[in-house]
């Protein structure tokens, strides 16, 4: 599997991205299936995975959101047909506003670090 390891499972290790600074994961996990076992590959980003790795990681994390997603959604659906007379709840899945926020905040963050080093 070229250079990837399997690294023990330390939680995520966010970085800083040169380019853009903002934070990344720099270790990523991919579940494989071989045979009858499921394993857990983490690999670096920084210094490789390969093409398919980096692609499976991507829709597998992809795909964990979106379960999350459909189960609020299932979760709201339930409580406001259990509490008809009380205002209803609505939960949003346009992501894109939470999403700005957050990379305003990051980007703020890092200034003001910035900052306090210089």
């Amino acid at each position: 599997m070229g250079d990837l390891g399997t690294l023990p499972a330390r939680g995520h290790q966010d970085l800083p991205c040169p380019s853009q600074k903002l934070a990344y994961r720099a270790k990523q996990c991919v579940t494989v299936v071989e045979g009858p076992l499921q394993l857990r590959l983490w690999f670096d980003t920084d210094k490789g995975g390969t093409p398919n790795l980096r692609q499976k990681a991507v829709r597998q994390r992809r795909d964990g959101i979106a379960s999350d997603v459909y189960r609020a959604i299932c979760d709201v659906e339930h409580m406001n047909g259990k509490f008809l007379a009380e205002p209803q709840l609505n939960f949003l899945t346009d992501l894109s506003e939470d999403r700005a926020e957050r990379r305003t905040a990051e980007l703020l963050d890092r200034d003001k670090d910035e900052d306090e080093a210089a």
